[in-house]
């Protein structure tokens, strides 16, 4: 028998619950790829690196944490094309990740959050326009600055 299916799954998001969602996947995405600067450079790194630096238990963690990220693009009402895409990012960091020593240093420089939040964004702001909210883009670019977005619809009330 059927299970009677969660009506709230199947409703589609608000805009302001897709900027929350966006928001939390933004701040996962900075945290675990670039929250911190090798002092004297402009070279960052995050929780993934750190934590796939314990062997066996840490590359499944930052892979769970990238799988979650993919679930909520899924939520989000992504494709199937760009769900594999970041599928595939995931797996390429998880697997060349548990490689002792290089896959550490692989992991410090592939970033595969921040691709994946970069393809979602990108595939967001294609499919519904840019946010309506304020929004700090935990992406912030090759310099690693953090910068606001505010999308000037949302000030006037369109949309």
């Amino acid at each position: 028998m059927d299970r009677p299916q969660d009506p709230a799954a199947r409703r589609p998001m608000t805009r302001e619950e897709r900027a929350r969602t966006r928001r939390r996947l933004e701040q996962i995405a900075q945290v675990m790829d670039s929250a911190f600067t090798v002092p004297g450079t402009e070279y960052r790194f995050g929780l993934d690196f750190l934590i796939g630096l314990v062997p066996g238990i840490g590359d499944a963690i930052t892979t769970g944490i990238g799988a979650y990220l993919v679930w909520e693009a899924r939520r989000l009402g992504a494709p199937k094309t760009l769900l594999i895409r970041m599928a595939g990012n995931v797996a390429i960091d998880g697997v060349v990740g548990s490689v002792p020593l290089i896959g550490d240093l692989f992991d410090a420089g592939f970033k595969a959050n921040r691709r994946n939040l970069r393809l979602l964004t990108d595939w967001l702001d294609r499919t519904f326009g840019p946010d309506t909210v304020d929004l700090v883009m935990a992406d912030g670019g090759r310099d690693g600055k953090v910068r606001r977005y505010v999308d000037p619809a949302s000030r006037h009330g369109h949309r």
